[in-house]
């Protein structure tokens, strides 16, 4: 990210040619932004999601300009499996088929689980009972060991 933008203020795309780049790390950005924030003042940042970040601060995402396009993206959640996980898991392979989250969704679970120090079980287990009707949708035609609906374990649950 940090080479991007040494980049694109080299080249003065959309006349940043002024700016300055500090580069640091993470956890020294997110305390720069986050006292910028308390300070009402605007700071502009190499942000992405899903990150906690979008949680807690009213990020506003900046539109690309020409010379930017390839640095603007919205935020995308992929699965990845082996090549033979759908012969050798097929139900698994059949639920992450239909396994689809929003960054803002994905963006909480880290927030909890990262910044509020809530364990990882806790926070899917909470998801999954107050979503059931996304479980359901999630699982649909996907059977369990047992070969019963795969639901129905998770319904018996929760």
């Amino acid at each position: 990210m940090n080479t991007a933008m040494e980049k694109i203020i080299d080249q003065d795309i959309a006349g940043l040619k002024d700016w300055e780049q500090v580069g640091s790390n993470l956890a020294a950005m997110m305390m720069e932004v986050g006292s910028k924030i308390k300070q009402q003042k605007w700071v502009t940042f190499g942000c992405w999601g899903p990150h906690w970040m979008n949680t807690i601060y009213d990020i506003r995402y900046l539109e690309g300009v020409p010379g930017t396009e390839k640095f603007v993206n919205e935020p995308s959640i992929d699965t990845v499996v082996s090549k033979d996980f759908s012969v050798q898991f097929p139900e698994a392979y059949k639920f992450l088929q239909h396994f689809k989250v929003s960054a803002a969704t994905e963006s909480q679970w880290i927030y909890s689980f990262s910044y509020d120090n809530v364990e990882p079980e806790k926070v899917a287990h909470d998801w999954i009972s107050a979503n059931l009707d996304t479980v359901t949708v999630w699982l649909e035609g996907v059977k369990g060991p047992d070969g019963k609906p795969a639901i129905e374990a998770i319904r018996a649950e929760f």
